[in-house]
């Protein structure tokens, strides 16, 4: 994120944009659940929305697991895995179109 963000903002701009994707990234389960909660059809869609963009890291936190002794299984942690290499890839493919059209 932050280099996406650092190929066409200020640093400082950079930075306040990754900790805010990064914050949003870890709550983004919870905003679908708020949306499912909400009877307005076009607050679902938006929550809906939303949760497709934001990256859903609570995928790689395993700290519940973990407390509890378990594992997760192969399936799991190689659609994990594939997920989270895909997002970079877009990621990284995003940033290097935003750096080539840059002017020096």
């Amino acid at each position: 994120m932050a280099l996406l963000f650092g190929s066409f903002t200020s640093p400082l701009l950079a930075v306040v944009l990754t900790l805010a994707i990064y914050v949003m990234g870890h709550l983004s389960r919870n905003l679908l659940t708020i949306g499912i909660q909400l009877k307005d059809p076009a607050l679902q869609r938006l929550t809906e929305g939303l949760y497709l963009v934001l990256p859903d890291l609570e995928r790689f936190s395993l700290k519940n697991l973990a407390v509890y002794g378990l594992l997760p299984d192969n399936s799991t942690l190689a659609a994990d895995g594939l997920y989270g290499v895909l997002y970079c890839t877009v990621l990284l493919c995003a940033a290097i179109f935003a750096f080539s059209r840059r002017e020096f």
